[in-house]
């Protein structure tokens, strides 16, 4: 069986089409909201962070121990440690 589409199913659907290209080109065209800003500044930290974190972890010079001692450190200031835990735990 063939499908067929009519003159008017065609039209209606470019339109659609290009009713989104349109909206999708006018939100990349405006200006960023302030909360930019705040992403680039997590995004900031997220990349010192582990960079840090693989220089640290992954030295050969330095000891177990001291890789363990600096992985705690990263942990404790790096993540919500009480947030997480009262979301693991709930109202318990």
């Amino acid at each position: 069986m063939v499908f067929t589409r009519n003159a008017a199913m065609q039209g209606s659907t470019v339109r659609a089409f290009c009713a989104s290209v349109a909206l999708v080109a006018c939100a990349l065209a405006s200006p960023m909201p302030a909360e930019a800003s705040e992403s680039e500044a997590a995004v900031q930290f997220i990349r010192d962070f582990t960079d840090e974190a693989i220089v640290k972890l992954t030295d050969d010079d330095r000891s177990s121990a001291e890789k363990v001692s600096d992985f705690r450190e990263l942990l404790v200031r790096g993540f919500y440690l009480d947030g997480i835990g009262r979301f693991v735990l709930g109202p318990h």
